[in-house]
């Protein structure tokens, strides 16, 4: 089960960075939805690099956030593709299933600035049987 703090600093994160939401207004949703100060949310805000490769422990590299971010991005499109596909918009199934792909590349290309993958071989490798699982699903 995850803590409270973890919760608080997920919501956190997705408010002011996925949601580009302002600072101010953060504070005030996040410090009422999880029942704590103001104050509290204001020092996540400022500590933000230190805890937030505890939101995602498999990354533990300072680019973390844009990381999170591309993930939830496709985590978004996948939902899109499901509706596509249920209205019968193929081409737009497929058009989101490319962006996909870009947003693909462009998390292991950083992966690979920061070290997570030692060597592009290994990094397209991942990348090749990812894209067969997410073209998988077009079908």
């Amino acid at each position: 089960m995850r803590g409270k703090r973890i919760d608080r600093r997920e919501r956190t994160w997705g408010l002011l960075i996925v949601r580009n939401k302002p600072e101010t207004k953060v504070v005030e949703q996040v410090a009422r939805e999880f029942d704590c100060a103001e104050s509290t949310v204001k020092r996540d805000i400022k500590t933000m690099e230190e805890w937030l490769g505890d939101l995602d422990p498999a990354v533990a590299s300072r680019p973390v956030s844009i990381l999170r971010e591309l993930r939830e991005t496709r985590s978004r499109r996948r939902e899109l593709i499901e509706l596509a596909r249920e209205d019968g918009d193929l081409e737009f199934a497929t058009k989101l299933q490319e962006d996909i792909e870009e947003n693909l590349t462009r998390t292991l290309e950083l992966c690979e600035t920061y070290g997570v993958f030692e060597k592009r071989e290994v990094a397209f490798e991942v990348a090749d049987h990812l894209l067969d699982q997410e073209f998988d699903t077009l079908e």
